[in-house]
């Protein structure tokens, strides 16, 4: 807003639960990166 006020477009509850599938996303996305690593340093 133009005076500094924040306007949420989503409920709290469904702000929470996109946070926590990014979150969810970000573990599985490093877990890969990992993964993937571990594989090749071992062949």
């Amino acid at each position: 807003m133009p005076n500094g006020e924040q306007f949420y477009s989503f409920i709290d509850k469904d702000r929470k639960h996109g946070q926590t599938i990014f979150v969810i996303g970000c573990i599985c996305f490093v877990l890969t990166i990992l993964l993937r690593i571990f594989i090749a340093a071992t062949r």
